[in-house]
């Protein structure tokens, strides 16, 4: 459970709308949307009525707020007082993460620590993940959100949030209609992936390393009268681009299938504007925090830890 969490629901209770919340913590509406849904899960009660023409709180729900209400009251009478002790009023807070973990988890936190934090001058480096992990190495960066695992030594690292690869493609495509594939059916089509120095292309070809192991495996065992290339899960065609941004759009108007993080589309696809498929034998993906082993953090790279879920580093 997270201050951000707790705050979009005061929010969202007190406006009776996602999008008036939203627009009042200066976030997107999915991202507010994804706060709540982590929050409920957690939890384990549902704490927004969604049913009628304006969201409303739920008994579990109105007894949450009600103790967040009074715990932030507590907690911002605190940070004032910490503030003026750990210097907090002045400073700097620098920070790795690639466009798309920045895009959709770092910006709503970074808007309210620089909302309580306005003499904090923040530097964020678009990177990716292995270039964030050398950043944080040299102290050019206190802390650094990646995919995880971390490859450097002598860095702590701690999971955020768990998520999973979608394959998405246009409506009019010939998966548009499945709802899960496998990886061996999915690479028949054109892929759209991004560059090789990623985590995420990496972790994927791990995967597709292990879909092609097994089609060998399980071709040699049934002693199936069938070529190595019959069964191995090398894709059709790659198209590499550069951003997430980037694959959805190709994918949208029809130019491949793109393999994306679950977060980053699911406004798209309650549009309608894509179709999102479980691909059964990806491995689930980690984001986490990273920070060099040891270090001591400012006061300012403290505070924006504490703002991150997760476990303890």
């Amino acid at each position: 459970m997270t201050l951000i969490q707790l705050q979009s629901l005061c929010l969202i209770a007190e406006e009776g709308s996602f999008s008036r919340a939203a627009e009042r913590m200066f976030v997107t509406q999915p991202a507010m949307s994804m706060q709540i849904k982590a929050l409920e899960e957690e939890i384990g009660q549902t704490l927004l009525d969604r049913t009628g023409s304006r969201v409303t709180l739920t008994d579990a729900g109105r007894v949450l707020v009600e103790g967040a209400k009074d715990a932030m009251a507590r907690l911002d009478d605190a940070v004032q007082e910490v503030a003026r002790v750990g210097g907090l009023e002045h400073g700097t807070l620098s920070i790795g993460s690639s466009d798309t973990i920045g895009e959709y988890y770092l910006l709503p936190i970074l808007s309210s620590f620089t909302s309580r934090y306005p003499g904090i001058s923040v530097t964020v480096h678009n990177k990716p993940t292995a270039q964030i992990e050398q950043l944080v190495m040299d102290n050019a960066a206190d802390l650094g959100l990646v995919t995880l695992p971390v490859s450097t030594p002598k860095l702590a690292s701690r999971t955020i949030f768990a998520y999973r690869d979608l394959a998405l493609c246009a409506p009019g495509h010939p998966l548009a209609e499945q709802t899960s594939v496998t990886l061996k059916q999915l690479v028949r089509f054109r892929l759209l992936l991004l560059p090789p120095e990623t985590r995420s292309r990496m972790l994927l070809e791990r995967d597709l390393s292990r879909a092609r192991a097994g089609a060998a495996s399980a071709a040699a065992a049934s002693a199936a009268a069938v070529t190595t290339a019959a069964v191995t899960t090398a894709a059709a065609s790659v198209m590499e681009l550069g951003s997430v941004h980037l694959q959805k759009a190709f994918a949208r108007i029809g130019l491949g299938v793109a393999i994306v993080p679950d977060y980053a589309v699911r406004s798209e696809v309650a549009a309608g504007e894509i179709r999102a498929i479980t691909v059964k034998d990806l491995s689930p993906r980690r984001i986490g925090v990273i920070q060099r082993d040891k270090r001591s953090l400012s006061p300012a790279a403290q505070s924006f830890l504490s703002m991150l879920g997760g476990t303890s580093l």
